[in-house]
């Protein structure tokens, strides 16, 4: 679960799912709900969280414990099913839909980008592996010096994809690996090219399970939830500065709901039984913590924070 602090942000989302086997024990469930109002309270009391704790056990809620407000100006509630900005939550989907088109044939993680983008700079050296992997060497796009502008106007996947490749890798591919936005931009694009489809179409139709996550849809600055960060002008939160999140394309272009987040892990549980499968990482953070391996991945842009 992440908890967002003033120096970062401070309007969030915060959801865990738990795959475990054997019965619940109730007196167990009451102490984690206990514990976890009580984990969580002290930031909320400090005016450092605002947002939702969703704990689920083998597709059981145990704890849903909603705080703050998604929008403080009309004061409407956060609940199960309130949109949030899920930002790097979305390479999960990217990853998905690229194994998807690596199942039917379409795609070879060894194939190289040459094939598919074949006028990106360096696209000879570069995998479809190395991109999920953040092992292509291409700089994160947040480091560069005209993002600030680049945020502030819609901008088409081609045009994306020319200003990615502007500026030299970092390294050389497979010689390193560096979490990078513009990867998974990138593989947005060739899901693009293959399909012959929009990226958010493209999950709807072959990603999302059926009947499901149809509260998953690109993020166009419109969510229930307002983003809010620090002010530092007055004491208190403001509105987060507003940009055009087109540029996301792919490494953190979708809003989602805590259920729907919740369905998405309970569905990639199903899909990925076995700890030992290669492609289970992509997209995601691989942890060791505690004696066991747990599979996260956090999503942050201005006003939002989430994890799962």
């Amino acid at each position: 679960m992440l908890i967002s602090k003033r120096s970062f942000m401070v309007f969030a989302f915060a959801t865990l799912a738990v795959a475990c086997s054997g019965q619940s024990d109730s007196n167990n469930e009451r102490n984690l709900i206990e514990n976890a109002n009580g984990y969580i309270s002290g930031y909320v009391e400090n005016g450092d969280f605002s947002g939702i704790a969703v704990i689920s056990r083998s597709g059981d809620i145990l704890v849903n414990a909603s705080f703050g407000y998604a929008d403080i100006e009309s004061r409407s509630e956060i609940n199960f099913h309130t949109s949030f900005h899920i930002a790097s939550l979305s390479k999960t989907f990217t990853s998905a839909a690229i194994m998807h088109l690596v199942e039917d044939g379409s795609v070879s993680l060894d194939e190289s980008l040459a094939t598919y983008i074949p006028d990106f700079p360096d696209a000879d050296r570069i995998t479809i592996g190395h991109l999920l992997r953040h092992e292509s060497g291409i700089p994160d796009y947040w480091t560069a010096s005209d993002i600030g502008d680049i945020s502030q106007r819609l901008i088409s996947t081609d045009e994306l994809i020319l200003w990615l490749g502007k500026r030299p890798l970092e390294f050389v591919p497979g010689s390193q690996s560096r979490y990078s936005n513009s990867g998974y931009a990138v593989l947005a694009a060739v899901i693009e090219r293959i399909s012959g489809q929009p990226y958010h179409n493209y999950l709807a139709e072959h990603v999302y399970p059926p009947g499901a996550l149809d509260q998953t849809r690109e993020f166009r600055g419109h969510a229930d939830a307002i983003g809010y960060q620090p002010s530092y002008e007055e004491a208190g939160i403001a509105p987060a500065p507003t940009y055009n999140p087109s540029f996301l394309l792919g490494a953190g272009s979708l809003e989602s709901t805590p259920s729907d987040l919740i369905d998405w892990c309970n569905e990639f549980i199903r899909s990925h039984r076995n700890p030992d499968t290669k492609h289970l990482t992509y997209g995601w953070g691989l942890r060791k913590s505690g004696g066991r391996q747990w599979l996260e991945q956090s999503g942050r842009n201005p006003g939002y924070a989430s994890h799962l």
